[in-house]
């Protein structure tokens, strides 16, 4: 079976979906919006990779609102339509994705979160690997666990969403009677590699 980028898999599980191996220069339908990008580079998470890649993904916040607040922001991959193109992960029990904090420490940064989403009429989701206190910059494994739900047979797309802390709410106030523009969170650069699942 050929996946998503490519590589060869077994009919079944487990199925390698990304290794970002490729130099081709596209990001294999990875998505994100202005001003975060996407782009494909050169490390990866196995240092003896002959093709060495992954996704890096450059989340860049929007300013904080009036209570001190900034919203996620995510890269995703949709299969396609969420209502006549999703893809069948039925039976799978795991999602795995491996992700290097790059820009660490990173204060601003209250979690990173993979996940999985259905398609149309309702988007179930499965939002259980929601990390927190990331200790390093090194590659980790995030596990997002799927096993019984109900949306597998329609799967509409592979999101990361990485979440800005608020700012503490003596900055807040002050921020809310400054002069001028709003401040932003710092921009956080994280490298996605090899998704694959069980």
């Amino acid at each position: 079976m050929e996946t998503t980028d490519g590589s060869e898999s077994a009919a079944g599980f487990p199925q390698v979906l990304f290794t970002f191996d490729s130099t081709a220069g596209d990001t294999y339908g990875w998505q994100t919006g202005a001003p975060s990008s996407v782009a494909l580079v050169s490390d990866d998470r196995d240092p003896n990779n002959p093709t060495p890649g992954s996704l890096e993904f450059r989340a860049v916040f929007p300013p904080y609102d009036s209570t001190g607040m900034a919203d996620s922001v995510s890269t995703a991959f949709a299969f396609g339509d969420p209502t006549t193109g999703t893809k069948s992960f039925a039976g799978a029990t795991k999602f795995h994705f491996w992700i290097r904090l790059v820009s660490f420490p990173a204060p601003f940064l209250l979690a990173l979160q993979p996940f999985t989403q259905g398609g149309a009429p309702d988007y179930p989701g499965s939002y259980n690997s929601y990390n927190q206190d990331i200790p390093d910059d090194q590659w980790r494994e995030y596990v997002v666990d799927v096993a019984g739900e109900p949306y597998l047979d329609r799967v509409f797309q592979l999101v990361i969403q990485l979440a800005p802390a608020p700012l503490p709410v003596a900055d807040a106030e002050a921020m809310d009677t400054a002069e001028g523009g709003a401040s932003a969170p710092p921009p956080v650069v994280v490298h996605i590699d090899y998704i694959w699942v069980d």
